[in-house]
């Protein structure tokens, strides 16, 4: 009787082990939870994709504004000099 206690307390350990990994119906359970969390990060991930193409665009955009920025700020230093050297 001993060994039959034994093997019921640990057929029950391991039935509530499993209910906690996979419900036995539904949705519940700490893989169904991985499973949503993953299909949720999927989904971040597609969306993140889909913004790249607009992200390179506009940082394109930006190193061309810094860079005739720099060329104005050149000529306006070039523009003082020859300004301080006429005066």
């Amino acid at each position: 009787t001993n060994d039959m206690n034994n093997f019921d307390t640990a057929e029950q350990a391991l039935r509530q082990f499993r209910r906690n990994l996979r419900a036995y119906s539904g949705d519940k359970g700490e893989i169904a939870d991985c499973e949503r969390e993953l299909h949720a990060l999927e989904a971040q991930t597609l969306e993140a994709r889909q913004k790249l193409p607009r992200l390179e665009e506009v940082l394109r955009e930006l190193n061309r504004a810094n860079e005739a920025a720099e060329q104005i700020l050149l000529l306006c230093s070039i523009a003082e000099y020859v300004i301080f050297v006429l005066l």
